[in-house]
């Protein structure tokens, strides 16, 4: 925990208001509320398109999310650093990463499926989805209100979750 804590406190000497302001704003992506209105709002319009299989993953796989988050959480009880004052506080255990874990799952089922319906911009859509998902994790580390090792438990446990999802999805469409 010392070399994230030293990460963290060299991180925070590059902290400035407008980087504050983006990377709150950033942030904002992966909270939780935000990504479950997403999540609904996917598998209502899969399910209006009547693509079934895509809108229960898509609900699956929000709220599978949702769940490992609240068991790890419990689990491992870990406190979040408190090693200044946040600009964006946040509450509850830290470990693993919502914001990194949900965005990772919601962000790669998004480009996953879109490169699916339109494969020729399927490189943009994982592009984006990457760069989207770790812009979001760092943006937990650089507010402070995460270590190092919980943004990279959400990316691990968003990873499972999208492939087991997409794995589910493809054998669904088998049968």
């Amino acid at each position: 925990m010392l070399v994230e804590q030293a990460l963290l406190y060299r991180l925070h000497t590059f902290s400035s208001p407008g980087l504050d302001r983006f990377f709150i704003a950033l942030t904002r992506l992966g909270d939780p509320r935000v990504l479950t209105f997403l999540f609904a709002l996917t598998a209502l319009c899969l399910f209006f398109f009547k693509l079934r299989s895509e809108a229960i993953t898509a609900a699956s796989m929000g709220i599978t999310s949702w769940i490992l988050t609240k068991f790890l959480k419990h689990i491992f009880t870990r406190m979040r650093p408190h090693l200044w004052v946040w600009s964006d506080p946040s509450y509850g255990y830290s470990f693993p990463s919502g914001h990194t874990l949900g965005s990772a799952v919601f962000y790669g089922w998004l480009a996953w499926f879109l490169g699916q319906t339109y494969p020729r911009h399927k490189t943009k859509f994982y592009g984006i989805a990457f760069l989207l998902v770790g812009l979001i994790g760092f943006s937990r580390i650089y507010l402070g209100v995460h270590w190092p090792s919980d943004v990279l438990g959400g990316w691990i446990g968003g990873i499972l979750i999208l492939a087991g999802g997409n794995f589910s999805l493809q054998r669904w469409q088998k049968i």
